[in-house]
C-alpha cells in the first residue's frame, strides 16, 4: 500500500468514526431526553433501548480506544524507523566527508571500521582490497570479528560469488544458501563488492553468528551497500592516484626511474638534518 492510499484510508477511518460518534450520542441523548419526559406509566421498553445503546456506545467507544491505540504504535514505530533512517543517512555522510582526507587504504580501512561499528555494532566486518596485479585480494582491515569468523589473509576473485556476479551474496550454511568456496565455517555473512568506474577495486564483508542471522543480514544489505559505495569512489581515487604517480616518477617504455624522481630523492635527502652531501663523479 502506498503512502497516498494509507492517508486516505485513515482520512476515512476518521471521517466514519466521527459520523458514528454523532449519529450514536444524537440517538442516546433523544432515548434519555424522551424516557425523562414521558409522561405516563414506566415505560420499560423506552428505557430499555436506552440501556441498550448506553452499552452499545461503550463497545464503540472501546473499539475506537484501540484502533487508536493501534495507529498511535503505528505512527511510532514509523518515527523510530525515520530517526534510524536520519541518523544513518548522517553517519554515510560523516564517513563521505572523512573519507575525502584519507591518503591509502589504511586510513580508508580505519573510517570504515569506526563508522560500521557505529551503524552496525553487533556485526562483525573485514575489508578486501585488490593487489596492484589484480590476481588475488588481500585482507587490509578487519574488525569485531571473533573466534567463529577468522577471515583468511587473502582471497581469489574466482571462489567468490559476489565478485562473479557484482552483487551483495549471502553465505549462510544454516539457511541451505549457496556459499562461496572461501566460506568455512557456521558463520553467515554477506559479502558486497565495491565497485567504481565499471571495476571492482575492494570488497566488504559483514558478518553475523547468530540462529536468525540470515534474516538480518538481508535486512543490513541496503546499508552494506551504501558503505560499499561510499568506499568505492575513495578506492578508485587511491587507485588513480598511485597509478599518475607511477607514471611521473617513471619511463613508460622501460620502467626504469626518471629524472623527476632522481630530483625529488634528491630534494628529500638534502633536506634532511646532518645529511652528509652529495657526492658527485666527474
Amino acid at each position: 500500500m502506498s503512502n497516498n492510499d494509507l492517508l486516505s484510508s485513515l482520512a476515512n477511518l476518521r471521517n466514519w468514526r466521527s459520523v458514528s460518534f454523532g449519529i450514536v450520542h444524537l440517538a442516546f441523548g433523544a432515548v434519555i431526553v424522551a424516557s425523562f419526559f414521558a409522561s405516563g406509566p414506566y415505560d420499560w421498553a423506552l428505557h430499555s433501548a436506552a440501556l441498550l445503546l448506553f452499552f452499545g456506545n461503550l463497545v464503540m467507544l472501546a473499539h475506537y480506544v484501540r484502533v487508536a491505540r493501534d495507529q498511535w504504535l503505528e505512527s511510532q514505530s514509523v518515527f523510530l524507523a525515520s530517526q534510524d533512517n536520519r541518523t544513518q543517512i548522517e553517519e554515510l555522510f560523516a564517513m563521505t566527508d572523512m573519507l575525502q582526507a584519507a591518503e591509502d587504504h589504511e586510513d580508508a580501512g580505519a573510517i570504515l571500521e569506526a563508522t560500521t561499528l557505529r551503524l552496525l555494532p553487533q556485526f562483525g566486518g573485514a575489508l578486501y582490497v585488490f593487489n596492484n596485479s589484480r590476481d588475488r585480494l588481500d585482507l587490509a582491515k578487519k574488525w569485531n570479528v571473533g573466534a567463529a569468523l577468522d577471515p583468511s589473509e587473502t582471497l581469489l576473485p574466482g571462489n567468490c560469488w559476489a565478485l562473479k556476479r557484482g552483487k551483495p551474496h549471502i553465505n549462510a550454511r544454516s539457511s541451505d544458501t549457496l556459499c562461496c568456496m572461501h566460506h568455512v565455517g557456521s558463520t553467515a555473512t554477506v559479502e558486497v563488492p565495491m565497485m567504481a568506474r565499471g571495476q571492482v577495486h575492494s570488497l566488504i564483508m559483514l558478518s553475523l553468528d547468530s540462529p536468525d542471522a540470515f534474516g538480518a543480514l538481508k535486512e543490513v544489505r541496503r546499508i552494506a551497500r551504501a558503505l560499499a559505495d561510499s568506499m568505492s569512489l575513495a578506492l578508485s581515487n587511491f587507485a588513480l592516484r598511485e597509478k599518475l604517480r607511477t607514471q611521473s616518477l617513471r619511463d613508460p617504455l622501460t620502467g626504469l626511474y626518471n629524472r623527476r624522481y632522481m630530483k625529488t630523492r634528491l630534494s628529500a635527502s638534502s633536506a634532511l638534518p646532518n645529511a652528509p652531501a652529495p657526492r658527485h663523479r666527474w
